[in-house]
């Protein structure tokens, strides 16, 4: 029974370091960042979560007395954050990138159009004195 107790205990021990998660993550060099966001530190995963949380939040826009949100996607506005981790992750320290952002033209021109029917207003003939 002790050999069985020691060979398990052996056998946990062995392939806890043999396990993927005991590799090293790579880490983004210090004061690296992209498109603004800062990622010096982070482990890849990490900055791959906050460059994709960091581009989709929702866009704040006001006309007069209207306000609204929309997300990027919905513009057809999208970032690889994929391409942009490998980018952070070869840079040097202190660096400051560019983020890529591939944006669909056409849903863009839908939304403005869209927009234009809620928010424009007939134009009316005006007239100013001087006094």
């Amino acid at each position: 029974m002790k050999r069985f107790v020691l060979f398990v205990a052996l056998a946990a021990i062995a392939s806890g370091a043999a396990a993927p998660s005991a590799q090293r993550t790579a880490v983004v060099p210090a004061g690296v960042s992209i498109g603004g966001v800062r990622l010096g530190g982070l482990g890849s995963e990490e900055a791959r979560n906050a460059i994709t949380w960091w581009y989709n939040r929702p866009l704040h826009f006001a006309f007069y007395k209207k306000h609204w949100t929309v997300r990027p996607a919905a513009l057809g506005a999208t970032v690889d954050a994929d391409e942009a981790v490998r980018q952070v992750l070869k840079a040097r320290p202190t660096d400051h990138l560019s983020l890529r952002v591939n944006i669909d033209a056409g849903r863009i021109q839908r939304y403005v159009r869209a927009l234009d029917g809620r928010l424009s207003i007939e134009p009316q003939d005006a007239t100013a004195t001087l006094a």
